[in-house]
């Protein structure tokens, strides 16, 4: 489901009722169950358009980085426009567009994820940006590990944790100048 998503339900039913909601929403169909939530406690006037995306194919449960651009990422061979959340089986779109914007109420899905990641990668662009001491304290006390690369790297590095077993998640932003290199058989 959208980040975007996520924080309307902790605003809607509040911090404490949101983890039993995310429950019941792997428990059963994660649409109509979200949806459900969010019609309650929006009134219809709002207008607003509720969009949950959830991977929950059992043989698929590891997602990994396939390709990426500028422009997103390809996971599982479906590409996503823009920032991605990944946890687990479960991609989200995420509004962060810079590491800027990078807050504690971005990185909620941590919190209501389970298990906990053992590490969190952040993919931050183009090049390796300092994250704040707010986050990193913030993802020490989930007892997550915390490690900040370049894009292209953290998705390597992603895809290795996910081959070895890991319990990885990783939060990624499209890297802005990056290029696709061309890709060329030799014929012989």
């Amino acid at each position: 489901m959208t980040l975007t998503v996520m924080m309307l339900l902790r605003r809607c039913v509040g911090a404490q009722r949101l983890p039993s909601i995310m429950r019941t929403v792997w428990m059963s169909n994660p649409l109509e169950c979200v949806k459900k939530e969010l019609h309650s406690c929006i009134p219809q006037t709002m207008g607003v358009d509720i969009e949950v995306n959830v991977l929950d194919d059992p043989a698929n449960s590891h997602l990994r980085i396939r390709k990426f651009s500028s422009k997103g990422f390809t996971i599982n061979n479906i590409f996503h426009e823009g920032p991605m959340m990944i946890l687990g089986s479960l991609h989200l779109e995420w509004n962060v567009k810079s590491v800027k914007e990078l807050t504690v109420d971005s990185l909620v899905p941590l919190e209501l994820y389970h298990p906990r990641p053992e590490i969190l990668v952040v993919g931050s662009g183009d090049d390796v940006v300092h994250i704040s001491d707010d986050i990193k304290q913030y993802v020490s006390q989930l007892g997550i590990a915390l490690e900040v690369q370049d894009t292209r790297h953290a998705c390597s590095t992603y895809n290795f944790l996910v081959e070895e077993g890991r319990d990885v998640a990783a939060v990624l932003l499209p890297p802005v100048s990056f290029v696709p290199e061309k890709m060329s058989r030799s014929k012989g």
